[in-house]
């Protein structure tokens, strides 16, 4: 009969039995790797004391360091102490800039004197994004640029506001809340009751129409408006929880658009009638006076 044991023999394993000298070994290696880090730190806080060697910092972005050189400039310009600073620092702005009826009224009138006034008062700016060439515009209300890079961080746009205010004394224009906090801009006011007339005339369209089609408006989630976070659930415009006010931006195009020389109007006489007729009075004269007056 044959065992079964002579073709299925199982393999005996033992176990690794380590010698004496490779334990003192890995020990050995243990011990000089901990004394190595140790010395060569021992050694770095040595260099750091002595000023020697100095730790890599954080390295700033360009516009960080665009940024620090005229923000500080531009906090300290807008602390006003007293009143007669505040004027001074909007000395520029005329007074019909805060009567937005006044102003909406001469807006309707193109190419006015404000408005012309305001687009000559012109900043030319290098920064980290290439050159800017910005204005005021009062038409619009914001401020108006020039730039080759179509996407200008909104950060690079507000320190260049930045240096346009204090550059032309119009601090108020200044409106951002996010960068200057505690903004006490009047225009921040007058743009938030703007924004509430805005809002009572869109409640007044949409409460009509729902008395038309039966549908309460109150219940549409599409319904937002500008400056708000929430949606209107209240017939009080008071409780509408609002954003806080930013500078507002407008891209005309690259730089090469922006025309430096102003054209020259031509007054061009509509009738010649309206022309002295002294001036166009002519004698008849024969042949021989005008012989004589040639020998003269």
């Amino acid at each position: 009969m044959i065992n079964k044991s002579q073709y299925f023999q199982m393999t005996n394993f033992q176990t690794p039995s380590y010698s004496i000298s490779s334990k003192i070994a890995t020990n050995a290696y243990y011990w000089y790797y901990i004394i190595v880090r140790s010395f060569f730190l021992f050694c770095v806080s040595l260099a750091i004391k002595a000023g020697i060697w100095k730790p890599l910092k954080n390295v700033e972005s360009d516009i960080d360091v665009y940024e620090g050189k005229v923000k500080p400039l531009f906090l300290k310009f807008s602390d006003c102490e007293n009143i007669k600073e505040y004027t001074n620092r909007n000395q520029n702005i005329d007074p019909i800039f805060y009567n937005r009826k006044e102003l909406t009224k001469i807006m309707k009138v193109e190419n006015n004197e404000i408005e012309l006034k305001w687009k000559r008062r012109v900043l030319i700016e290098y920064t980290p994004r290439g050159n800017i060439i910005m204005f005021y515009d009062a038409y619009k209300g914001g401020f108006s640029y020039y730039s080759d890079n179509t996407v200008v961080p909104i950060r690079i746009l507000n320190i260049v506001a930045m240096k346009y205010v204090m550059r032309y004394f119009c601090m108020d224009f200044f409106v951002d809340e996010m960068t200057l906090k505690n903004n006490t801009s009047p225009f921040i006011r007058i743009l938030n009751e703007e924004d509430k007339e805005e809002i009572e005339k869109t409640k007044k369209i949409f409460s009509n129409l729902s008395k038309k089609t039966k549908i309460d408006y109150k219940d549409m989630p599409f319904l937002k408006f500008k400056n708000t976070e929430s949606v209107i659930k209240n017939d009080s415009v008071s409780n509408v929880v609002k954003e806080k006010r930013i500078n507002k931006f407008v891209h005309l195009g690259k730089i090469y658009n922006y025309s430096i020389i102003q054209k020259k109007k031509i007054n061009q006489l509509s009738n010649i009638n309206n022309i002295e007729e002294e001036t166009y009075v002519f004698k008849n004269v024969n042949y021989e006076d005008y012989k004589k007056q040639q020998k003269r």
